[in-house]
């Protein structure tokens, strides 16, 4: 992989790595400091739960392929991007995911057409029954920059393979 991919990206692939390991482990601390476990005598809320975990296990998982680049390491990073491009609300069922800042244009159709536009930190949100009024759809555009980033990356190292391979 060390050939087949720039020193600068891999430089930037390192450290885009470190960013998603820092993110899903900072959520994670805070998840646990505020979780009540009495929520456990649910099945369904302790399946949503561990839905959320899992989310930030995947990206501290694919941070940490990050630190060694390897194609592994970018479409498994790509993934994680694209969960995170859209996120929605509606009937009361609300995913945003994001792993680290979160740069959204928000299109509110609850009442009107109403365009927004959101920078936060961490603002994942996943929740049932929750303002079952409220029907919108978000793109985050650092993950769609990401994603774009990722494409590339991958491009490159197959058109550097094949080169080798002739």
């Amino acid at each position: 992989m060390n050939e087949l991919i720039s020193r600068r990206n891999q430089y930037y692939l390192r450290i885009f790595g470190i960013y998603q390991i820092i993110g899903a482990t900072i959520y994670l601390a805070y998840f646990f400091l505020n979780f009540h476990f009495a929520i456990f005598l649910n099945v369904r809320l302790f399946v949503f739960f561990f839905s959320i975990i899992g989310l930030f296990c995947y990206s501290i998982y694919c941070g940490n392929l990050c630190l060694k680049p390897s194609l592994d390491a970018l479409k498994y990073s790509l993934i994680n991007q694209l969960l995170q491009v859209f996120g929605f609300a509606v009937f009361g069922f609300v995913f945003i995911y994001d792993n680290g800042v979160r740069t959204s244009l928000i299109l509110d159709l609850s009442d009107s057409v109403a365009i927004t536009e959101k920078i936060s930190i961490l603002g994942t949100d996943i929740s049932i029954n929750a303002e079952p009024e409220k029907l919108e759809i978000s793109f985050n555009i650092l993950a769609i920059v990401f994603v774009y980033w990722l494409d590339v990356l991958i491009r490159e190292y197959k058109k550097s393979l094949r080169n080798k391979n002739q």
